[in-house]
C-alpha cells in the first residue's frame, strides 16, 4: 500500500543554510547511510566495495540475488518493499553558489541523478518536495532459505564485498520555481532546460502548470549487508552507520548451510552458474564487524 502524506519538503529562498547537510541529516537519523557519489544501481541486491565515500558498484541487484530463479521462474521471495515515513521538513536556503553546490550535489547521487543548470542562479527561489517514501529490504527469511541454491561464484564472492540489503526510496520529487519578483515560472519544456539536467531516461510531467513532477523513483539511503564466512557457517551481518566512512557491522543472524532448507534440482541451475563471471574489486570493503 503507498504512502499517504509520506513528505519530506525542503524550502530554499532567502536565507542561508546547508541543503545537503539537513536532507544527510534526515537520512541518517533514519537509520540509513545517505549515498554520497553517483552510481548505476542502488536497489536491494546490489554488490559494493570501497567505503561510504568511495562507494564502488560492482554488480547489479540480480546478479546474486535474483528475483526469480531460471528453472520455471520461480520466484526468490528475496526482496520486499514496506511502507514508512520521514519526518516532515521544511528548511530555507539562500540560492547562492554554496547552497546549490550542496543541494545539487545530493540530488546527483544516488539513482537517478538530476544536476542544476546554469541559468537556475537566476531565480529567486524554489521549493523542492518528495513524497512516496518506501524501503526496500531483502527478506532475512527467505534469504537464508535461498542461499543454499546460491550459485557458488556468489557465495565466494559476499565473503568479500558487501551487498544493499536495505534501501531508502522516494516515489517522485516536486520542483515548483520562483522569479525575482516572486512570481511562480511557467514550466515548461525550454524552461526546464534552462534550470535543469535531467536525463533522457526520467520521467517526469507538469501539474498546474508550474510543478515539475519528476516521476522516477529515487534512492536516497541505503544499509549494507555482509555475509561472512566464519566457524560456525555463514554469519549475516548489517551496517546502518559509519565511522570516517568505513562501514560499522552489526551480526543479525547466522545461515544454516545445509541444503535440505529448499530442495532444488542444482543440475538445472549449472549453465547459469558458469554464466556468473563477477569483476574483481578495485577496492577492498572497508568495515569493522561486531557481534
Amino acid at each position: 500500500m503507498k504512502i499517504q502524506n509520506a513528505i519530506l519538503a525542503l524550502l530554499i529562498s532567502a536565507g542561508c543554510g546547508d541543503a545537503l547537510f539537513d536532507l544527510k541529516n534526515a537520512i541518517q537519523k533514519f537509520g540509513y547511510i545517505a549515498y554520497t557519489t553517483p552510481v548505476q544501481y542502488a536497489g536491494t541486491g546490489t554488490l559494493v566495495s570501497g567505503d561510504a565515500a568511495h562507494l564502488d558498484i560492482l554488480s547489479g541487484p540480480e546478479s546474486c540475488f535474483p528475483s526469480t530463479i531460471d528453472v520455471d521462474g520461480e520466484p526468490t521471495l528475496l526482496r520486499r518493499v514496506d511502507n514508512t515515513t520521514l519526518p516532515n521538513q521544511a528548511k530555507t536556503f539562500s540560492i547562492d553558489v554554496a547552497a546549490m553546490a550542496n543541494f545539487f550535489t545530493m540530488m546527483q547521487v544516488g539513482t537517478p541523478s538530476i544536476k542544476a543548470s546554469a541559468h537556475i542562479q537566476d531565480l529567486k527561489s524554489f521549493t523542492f518536495s518528495f513524497n512516496g517514501a518506501h524501503i526496500e529490504y531483502i527478506d532475512v527469511i527467505a534469504l537464508q532459505s535461498y542461499y543454499p541454491t546460491m550459485k557458488q561464484s556468489c557465495k565466494n564472492y559476499l565473503n568479500l564485498v558487501g551487498f544493499i540489503i536495505q534501501a531508502l526510496r522516494i516515489e517522485s520529487m516536486t520542483f515548483t520555481f520562483y522569479e525575482k519578483n516572486d512570481s511562480n515560472v511557467a514550466v515548461e519544456v525550454d524552461k526546464i532546460q534552462q534550470y535543469l539536467d535531467i536525463a533522457t531516461d526520467i520521467s517526469w510531467h507538469v501539474e498546474n502548470k508550474v510543478n515539475l513532477v519528476v516521476d522516477s523513483p529515487k534512492y536516497i539511503g541505503y544499509q549494507l549487508g555482509s555475509l561472512r564466512q566464519e566457524d560456525n557457517g555463514i554469519s549475516l551481518y548489517r551496517a546502518n552507520s559509519t565511522i570516517s566512512d568505513q562501514f560499522i557491522f552489526k551480526k543479525i543472524t547466522d545461515i544454516p548451510t545445509s541444503s535440505n532448507l529448499l530442495s532444488i534440482d542444482r543440475s538445472n541451475l549449472e549453465p547459469q552458474e558458469q554464466r556468473a563471471l563477477l569483476p574483481a574489486p578495485r577496492h577492498p570493503l572497508r568495515a569493522r564487524y561486531r557481534e
